[in-house]
């Protein structure tokens, strides 16, 4: 079983396990944070748990037996990387591979037990005053406790 919660934050803490991302204290449906909150720094990442369905329409049981639910749960990551004015070109490359690297890191934690994880793709990559902002979309394969 691996619980929204806990999916959450063992995807949160493979991010953060490399020295190179901050996660921000904004929440996913926060961020990014406005200009002038002090939390706006390159490679500042988000994560959401978009939403949540259950993959089959059988009846689901419930008790001590039931191994719960199988699910789907689709994950956003957003992060903001910092535009150089006098090379916005070469910035756009640093956010490219950033986002290259920040698919690494979360793919990585596939091999964790119990964790299926697909990349869905990059749904957003656009400028937010002198930083890109970009979001990866993943689904995550678990199981989900109902008793």
């Amino acid at each position: 079983m691996l619980e929204l919660h806990d999916l959450q934050e063992r995807l949160e803490d493979r991010i953060a396990s490399d020295p190179a991302w901050v996660r921000s204290a904004h929440s996913y449906d926060e961020f990014p944070p406005t200009r002038d909150s002090g939390d706006v720094l390159h490679r500042t990442f988000s994560l959401g748990l978009i939403d949540t369905f259950a993959t089959t329409f059988e009846r689901q049981p419930r008790g001590r037996a039931s191994p719960g639910s199988f699910v789907q749960t689709r994950i956003g990551v957003r992060f903001l990387a910092a535009i150089r004015a006098d090379d916005k070109r070469g910035s756009y490359r640093d956010a490219l591979e950033a986002e290259g690297e920040l698919r690494r890191l979360v793919m990585a934690a596939a091999r964790d037990d119990g964790l299926q994880l697909r990349y869905e793709g990059t749904s957003l990559r656009t400028m937010e005053s002198e930083s890109r902002l970009v979001e990866l979309r993943f689904l995550v394969h678990h199981h989900v406790t109902l008793a």
